[in-house]
């Protein structure tokens, strides 16, 4: 009789990711605006970690890829630490609160005083059922302009 090794459970695996994170603002049209026009927002939402991925009407809260993936594993139990970088602002202090509150590790964040946490506007599109993403980078410290 063999005896096959049992898997760790999830609260004894540990997964580090790396990588930005930003927050996204998500607005909803029934068509988008051709040049030069004016257009409504169906809804309108400031979406934090819990992260944004939206596809086809599904909402899913994200911002950035490793944060999305760590987000997940936390809510499935597994331990999940993110090592990344957002500015002391409003939308580096929204990140933060949303990421601790879904249970992910930010021991390892990087918080700076200076600077701007990047952030995006998602258009979703109703009529062709696809989204148009525009990233604001974030701004270090260092950086003019």
């Amino acid at each position: 009789m063999s005896c096959e090794p049992v898997p760790p459970s999830p609260a004894q695996c540990l997964v580090v990711g790396f990588g930005g994170i930003c927050l996204d603002y998500l607005a909803v049209l029934s068509t988008f605006p051709k040049p030069d026009d004016k257009t409504r927002c169906r809804s309108m939402k400031v979406l934090p970690p819990s992260f944004l991925c939206v596809f086809l009407f599904h909402l899913f809260k994200g911002g950035g890829d490793a944060a999305n993936t760590l987000t997940c594993l936390a809510r499935l139990g597994v331990r999940a630490r993110l090592m990344s970088k957002i500015a002391n602002d409003v939308h580096g202090k929204s990140l933060l609160e949303e990421l601790t509150v879904d249970g992910v590790d930010t021991s390892f964040l990087v918080v700076t005083e200076d600077g701007q946490t990047p952030f995006s506007y998602v258009i979703i599109d109703q009529s062709t059922r696809t989204r148009t993403c525009i990233l604001t980078p974030g701004k270090s410290s260092h950086e003019t302009g």
